[in-house]
């Protein structure tokens, strides 16, 4: 039987060196050809050296120290190790090696570096550390928690986490006009982050809904190893994950290449219900 949170623990101190590693050259990091899909756009396209060695790295340590747990990175189609990941282990890694590549290549905003931790298809932990706060917010079934990249260093135990402060700003990814509309009757501070990119300033992630700065944010498509970790950390501490027909999201089971169909993660449900009102409307 595999301890998930053993499991996490064992990956702390090298998300750690992976953030202090992604610091250290971001200025100087280069792109590798952009991303191809169909629904290409400035966020999909953004690929660097940092991604592909921070992935390299999670899947050396896991290839070397676990033989019950496989990580999969979502930039899988570089991925010099997957061959040999093997498909039946009992746990799972899914790893956003950085969540936020364009605006880390930008020297703009937040990252993070983000995992979930599945367990017969479900999300049962989730990690989220960012490195320009050398903060880390994480989840295991039995709740939220936060720590530091100092009191991970030392092996000092997690504060538990409970989400309290929030603004009225509700972050959204290629919503449709229509939604946007609607939503202001909802919130005049809506931030559309594919619409609304700026390089120049400090841009909100979806993590802010931990840290206070967004009260919630919605999106299609989203892909589990970060906006799902967000959402199920946020869960975990209070707060709401669900998709648009108000259903929690637990389970991957079935998910086209571990992407959601649809999410809302929230602060409170009474903000989760009011945007998935919204939603529901332009259907």
């Amino acid at each position: 039987m595999v301890n998930i949170k053993e499991v996490i623990e064992f990956y702390l101190p090298y998300i750690c060196v992976a953030g202090e590693y992604a610091i250290n050259i971001q200025s100087r990091v280069s792109s590798w050809p952009p991303k191809i899909a169909y629904n290409s756009n400035i966020f999909s396209e953004a690929l660097t050296d940092a991604d592909l060695s921070i992935q390299n790295l999670f899947e050396l340590i896991t290839l070397a120290r676990f033989r019950d747990v496989s990580l999969f990175g979502e930039e899988i189609d570089n991925s010099l190790n997957n061959k040999y990941v093997p498909r039946d282990a009992e746990v799972q890694i899914i790893l956003d090696p950085l969540n936020g590549t364009k605006m880390y290549r930008d020297m703009s905003g937040e990252f993070d570096i983000s995992f979930a931790v599945l367990q017969d298809d479900c999300i049962v932990g989730g990690v989220i550390y960012i490195p320009s706060k050398r903060v880390c917010y994480l989840a295991t079934g039995d709740g939220a928690y936060w720590t530091t990249a100092e009191r991970i260093e030392e092996g000092a135990p997690w504060f538990k986490y409970q989400i309290k402060k929030k603004l009225n700003t509700v972050l959204t990814y290629r919503a449709s006009d229509e939604d946007m509309m609607r939503l202001k009757g909802y919130s005049n501070d809506i931030i559309e982050i594919d619409k609304q990119y700026d390089s120049n300033k400090q841009n909100n992630a979806v993590h802010d809904v931990l840290t206070g700065k967004i009260c919630a944010c919605f999106r299609r498509n989203g892909f589990v190893g970060d906006w799902g970790v967000v959402g199920f950390v946020v869960k975990k501490a209070g707060g709401v994950f669900m998709d648009y027909y108000g259903d929690e999201i637990n389970s991957v089971r079935g998910l086209i290449g571990l992407r959601l169909p649809s999410m809302i993660i929230a602060a409170d449900h009474t903000i989760a219900n009011q945007i998935r009102k919204v939603i529901n409307a332009v259907k």
